[in-house]
């Protein structure tokens, strides 16, 4: 990597912190009770109690592997709950049982880290694709242009399997470069 190419990445690093912080300040709002869901979020109501199976019942490092497997619920795809749950751990080893209760914090963890971040890191990735970092003015506006098309600004105030959707398809187009 030359200096050209670190000054970009480092601009871009900059300005996707940005725009990931942006987001906390509207994704921890809406979701003070598990209720509040059900009125902003729908979609985010029904899949919120799917979590909360995937660590219960542990016995052993065997029921804890079989939960992340085999949870019952698979309507927005295993990734899409496997990452959840990664997500969420820390908060449920602070917290404690009550983890669910805390859906503010957890959705707010949710959201940045199943969405916001991925969509972030899919916009890198693809402006990585398109300029190789080369040109520094070329890369900022391709970024900054994915980063505010309206699906990706939509897709980032909730908790969507769309995120990890972009970014697996952003990775497939690097490993075929």
């Amino acid at each position: 990597m030359d200096t050209s190419q670190k000054k970009t990445s480092l601009a871009l690093l900059l300005l996707g912190l940005l725009y990931f912080c942006t987001f906390f300040f509207t994704n921890r709002l809406g979701a003070q009770n598990v209720d509040m869901l059900a009125v902003f979020e729908i979609d985010e109501y029904a899949q919120y109690p799917y979590l909360a199976p995937i660590r219960s019942g542990v016995d052993s490092i065997k029921q804890v592997v079989r939960n992340f497997i085999v949870y019952g619920h698979y309507y927005y795809g295993y990734p899409f709950f496997f990452f959840s749950e990664l997500v969420l751990m820390p908060l449920r080893l602070i917290i404690g049982q009550n983890w669910s209760a805390n859906s503010q914090l957890s959705m707010l963890i949710l959201r940045q880290m199943v969405n916001v971040l991925p969509n972030l890191l899919s916009a890198l990735v693809l402006t990585s694709f398109a300029t190789q970092l080369r040109s520094f003015w070329k890369s900022i506006f391709i970024f900054s242009l994915l980063l505010m098309t309206p699906a990706l600004v939509n897709n980032g105030f909730w908790w969507h399997t769309d995120g990890l959707g972009l970014l697996f398809v952003s990775l497939v187009f690097l490993c075929l470069l």
